[in-house]
C-alpha cells in the first residue's frame, strides 16, 4: 500500500553556520520519492527508492 507523509519543522536557533533559522518542508511518498525543500539551499534533498516490503500491524 503506497504511503504519504507531510512534514513541516521550524527550528529555534539559527545556524551557526548560515546566521538563519531553518525552515523545512517534506514531502515524502513510500512509492519511491522523496523530496526536502529548505529556505537554506545545503538542507534541499530529493532521494528515489525502489522497495519491496511486508508491513504487519497487531
Amino acid at each position: 500500500m503506497p504511503t504519504a507523509t507531510m512534514a513541516r519543522r521550524d527550528y529555534d536557533s539559527a545556524s551557526t553556520l548560515f546566521n538563519k533559522k531553518r525552515s523545512d518542508d517534506e514531502i515524502s511518498l513510500f512509492a519511491g520519492y522523496g523530496d526536502t525543500q529548505s529556505n537554506l539551499a545545503f538542507y534541499d534533498e530529493s532521494s528515489y527508492l525502489f522497495a519491496v516490503g511486508l508491513n504487519y500491524k497487531f
